[in-house]
């Protein structure tokens, strides 16, 4: 793991980078997960191993720093999955993003489109409005989602976790790492 200074939230953005040929592929995940746990197993798949790789943790998430004077939305997202790139001197790059990642990669090639040769998109969140997900933690306040909302969140997986949902078991480990701020931020800008 490799860590990378984002001077404007004051943190450090925290990635793998994995060596290989071109074209690199940049992989952004959903809304309070980690990269760098929700993407072995699409990195080691055969057609794709063999390219260079970057999976960053979002700020807020993962092995990534909670900013505290970060706002956590889409745009922002973006601009430092760029500075990243910009600090790699990584141009022309496939952006695969899954549910918000997709959104960032979006923003991210309307921001920078020398950055970004081709967009490979799972679930993203197109329109305005969210998805059920996120508009559900932005019905709350962002100071009742950080004092019991999270956590509700977190017991409720656990729970799904336990009556079966294996699935669910890997997502509430990964959420527990995600700053609530940084989550429910995240969710209101995809809405």
């Amino acid at each position: 793991m490799q860590a990378f200074f984002f001077p404007p939230a004051n943190a450090f953005l925290r990635y793998h980078h994995l060596l290989g040929a071109e074209p690199t592929y940049v992989y952004l995940a959903g809304l309070g997960l980690a990269a760098i746990a929700s993407y072995p197993h699409v990195i080691r798949a055969p057609t794709l191993s063999p390219y260079r790789a970057i999976i960053p943790d979002w700020l807020g998430c993962g092995f990534s720093d909670r900013a505290a004077n970060f706002g956590y939305t889409i745009g922002e997202h973006a601009t430092s999955i760029a500075a990243l790139l910009d600090h790699l001197q990584i141009a022309n790059c496939t952006v695969i993003g899954a549910s918000m990642g997709g959104s960032v990669a979006i923003s991210l090639a309307v921001q920078r489109p020398d950055l970004v040769a081709r967009l490979v998109l799972a679930e993203a969140n197109l329109d305005a409005g969210g998805g059920a997900f996120s508009r559900s933690i932005a019905a709350s306040t962002e100071e009742e989602f950080v004092q019991t909302g999270y956590n509700r969140l977190i017991e409720t997986a656990q729970t799904d976790a336990r009556t079966g949902n294996r699935d669910t078991a890997v997502v509430a480990g990964i959420w527990q790492l995600a700053a609530p701020r940084a989550f429910y931020r995240s969710a209101v800008s995809l809405v």
